[in-house]
């Protein structure tokens, strides 16, 4: 089984959305890290596998 990454953005309105759901920890922190540039506060949970629990793996 593999880990799974999910990246969430809070844009500039208030409204949170998830914006990357995959197996790629590296591809999570850089669609996170282009929603920073933009002003949008972004994080990167992991999901271990075989589990449902999200882990944050950087804070907003």
């Amino acid at each position: 089984m593999i880990d799974t990454y999910r990246a969430y953005a809070t844009r500039t309105d208030g409204i949170t959305q998830e914006v990357y759901h995959g197996d790629s920890r590296w591809a999570a922190e850089r669609v996170a890290e282009a929603k920073r540039k933009h002003g949008w506060t972004a994080w990167v949970v992991r999901i271990p596998a075989g589990t449902d629990t999200e882990q944050k793996v950087t804070k907003p």
